[in-house]
């Protein structure tokens, strides 16, 4: 009975195949997944809901667990409407009271994931074709000066190529020293931004006059950034 309530209020989809292919049990999760009902799962060949390139060999199922464990990754799972449903995969080995191989098929829905995956890469996407085709210079670095991305209009501005930026530290651009520069800096430290007219230096030396915005904001790993607009 306890076995019974774990099998069925598992956060995974789970089937039970015998070693022809056949299913034996199937979880409430899993029934919910493939959109069939238990009593039209059971007796079914367990190829019919999995990817054709899942290993069903016991010998070799055996060996992949041996070395890589029993998590088999992103793979699909074929549903009663026919669609592939990404799923994460996982498989277990077990035997029955007559010692015969039965495998255990553990499958987690991903599909959010993936759609959020999706939209995160199409805005990613959006943001780097902005980036890299607006007419705003656009500069993110680190607090310290470092200087990590340069769109091309800032290059244009500045008479830089990218390489020449990347890397570096902004005083290359940006003479911390000039009196309204390290107050705008200090003021950017204070208030977490800064906007007004400041100078930049275009690379044959002569002072260039920038509207200018510049943030402080959180990236990756908490790690703090700087994104100046001019």
């Amino acid at each position: 009975e306890k076995f019974e309530k774990h099998f069925n209020n598992n956060l995974y989809g789970i089937l039970i195949s015998d070693e022809n292919h056949v299913v034996i049990d199937a979880n409430n999760v899993a029934c919910d997944i493939i959109g069939l009902s238990r009593k039209e799962i059971m007796y079914s060949d367990i190829r019919q809901f999995l990817a054709p390139d899942i290993e069903l060999d016991v010998s070799k199922i055996q060996k992949t667990i041996n070395q890589n464990g029993s998590h088999l990754g992103e793979t699909q799972i074929k549903t009663s409407s026919l669609t592939d449903l990404p799923v994460e995969l996982n498989v277990s080995l077990l035997r029955n009271t007559g010692g015969k191989h039965i495998t255990s098929w553990a499958f987690k829905d991903i599909s959010v994931q993936k759609e959020a995956e999706k939209a995160l890469k199409f805005s990613e996407q959006q943001y780097k074709l902005q980036f890299n085709n607006t007419l705003v210079g656009t500069i993110i670095g680190k607090p310290s000066g470092e200087i990590l991305a340069v769109n091309p209009a800032a290059c244009k501005m500045l008479g830089y190529a990218q390489e020449e930026l990347i890397g570096k530290h902004r005083d290359i651009i940006f003479d911390s020293q000039n009196p309204d520069n390290a107050k705008a800096l200090q003021a950017r430290v204070q208030n977490g931004l800064f906007s007004g007219e400041l100078e930049f230096i275009h690379k044959n030396g002569q002072p260039i006059a920038v509207e200018l915005s510049s943030v402080i904001y959180d990236g990756e790993n908490g790690e703090k950034r700087t994104i100046v607009s001019i």
